[in-house]
């Protein structure tokens, strides 16, 4: 169990929701104020998945497609709608595979997603961009794979990277302690205040 929930990634997910609720949204792409927002689902190496209304193409989940709609759509544009954005969250909950454990955790393609939302139109310059990466588990890139695509986020787009490691309890664990390790060298300098190792409980006011 995570806390008070029984799977780490379900976990994550509703806690995901509720920040977005309480956060201060965009109202329109045009607007000069508050967060647009976009989620990738990463894990398996070479594949991550935006939400979208229709059934992903290859969809291998290990239970029966349950379709949402009104979702953000496929290829992951920035959204200020929280509908849309709550929605996202449970095609991804719905989405989730547990049978995992022939993979190793990687995280590239996940940055590779978020490194074409910033490159979509909806990506414009005035914009502070933001890469929250949030693992409940180790990383297993190479440390080389992972730097190239984060050193482009920063550079072309100025994109600051905070990483979260939510853990099981109070208490650490090796698993966490990995996950940290790999994580935090990924994040934007000075490291302490992009980073933060917390329990899954507390994640929406630790993370605010």
């Amino acid at each position: 169990r995570f806390g008070s929930h029984a799977v780490g990634f379900y976990g994550m997910m509703e806690e995901m929701r509720d920040f977005l609720h309480g956060a201060e949204l965009a109202p329109s792409k045009d607007s000069t104020y508050g967060i647009r927002a976009s989620m990738v689902q990463f894990g398996k190496p070479g594949e991550a998945q935006t939400a979208q209304d229709t059934k992903p193409a290859g969809f291998t989940n290990c239970k029966p497609w349950v379709p949402v709609t009104g979702t953000t759509g496929g290829g992951a544009p920035l959204s200020g709608d929280y509908t849309a954005l709550s929605n996202d969250v449970t095609f991804h909950e719905n989405f989730f595979c547990r049978n995992w454990s022939q993979f190793r955790t990687i995280l590239k393609p996940g940055l590779l997603e978020a490194e074409k939302i910033f490159a979509g139109a909806g990506s414009t310059s005035a914009r502070k961009k933001i890469v929250m990466i949030v693992t409940d588990g180790a990383l297993h890139d190479k440390d080389a794979d992972v730097r190239a695509v984060e050193d482009r986020l920063k550079a072309t787009y100025g994109a600051q990277v905070f990483g979260i490691v939510v853990r099981k309890a109070v208490g650490h664990t090796n698993q966490d302690r990995q996950a940290e390790a790999k994580l935090k060298p990924l994040v934007s300098d000075p490291q302490d205040e992009h980073f933060i190792n917390i329990d899954l409980d507390h994640f929406k006011e630790q993370v605010r």
